[in-house]
């Protein structure tokens, strides 16, 4: 009884180390695919990131731009104006 117990316990082991030995592939796997699956979303997560730092440098280029360019136009017509009407006086 006592040896028949042994073997049944021996097997038992090797049958659990039999299917963690195939466990591991696809644990090993499944690691794989989650580590791929975070890059992959590191990697979008930095692009969106750049793309709207960028879009946002562009849009406060042209701000300044606009801007610039209004208050030059501001000051041309009231430098004219101040000349006409000194002119004219």
């Amino acid at each position: 009884m006592r040896s028949a117990w042994c073997v049944l316990e021996r097997y038992s082991h090797r049958s659990n180390t039999h299917h963690a030995a195939i466990r591991t592939p696809e644990a090993a796997a499944a690691a794989v695919v989650v580590v791929v699956v975070v890059v992959v979303v590191v990697v979008v997560v930095v692009v969106v990131v750049v793309v709207v730092v960028v879009v946002v440098v562009v849009v406060v280029v042209v701000v300044v731009a606009v801007v610039v360019v209004v208050v030059v136009v501001v000051v041309v017509v009231v430098v004219v104006v101040v000349v006409v009407v000194s002119r004219l006086l």
